[in-house]
């Protein structure tokens, strides 16, 4: 192999990172650390990491609210359709707490 294969260089495998016996040198770092705010509010800012989480748990929460509204709809028994009812009212909760604190001086992040 020449010396330019992707083998031979440093902190690169073809296959994936070896399973043990292999720390990264400390001259590079294993993460990277310069992630740009959203939002530049001072200790209030978003990175665009926590964008992202904060989206996708959203989402989660969106869904669970709508799978337990429909699995309610869907029984015949008093207490699983509470039960589902009162689940599907609480994901809602997390939602709407989640999207209020999205609020950013009278303007939402997605408006």
């Amino acid at each position: 192999m020449g010396d330019n294969s992707p083998m031979m260089m440093a902190g690169t495998f073809p296959f994936g990172a070896p399973a043990y016996g292999y720390t990264v040198p400390a001259s590079q770092p294993m993460y990277a650390t310069s992630a740009t705010p959203a939002m530049s509010a001072g200790t209030n800012a978003l990175t665009d990491k926590d964008l992202l989480l904060l989206v996708e748990l959203m989402a989660l929460e969106m869904n669970a609210a709508r799978k337990c509204r429909h699995f309610a709809r869907s029984t015949s028994d008093d207490g699983v359709m509470t039960a589902l009812e009162r689940a599907s009212q609480m994901h809602q909760r997390h939602l709407k707490v989640m999207l209020q604190h999205c609020q950013v001086g009278g303007m939402g992040l997605w408006s």
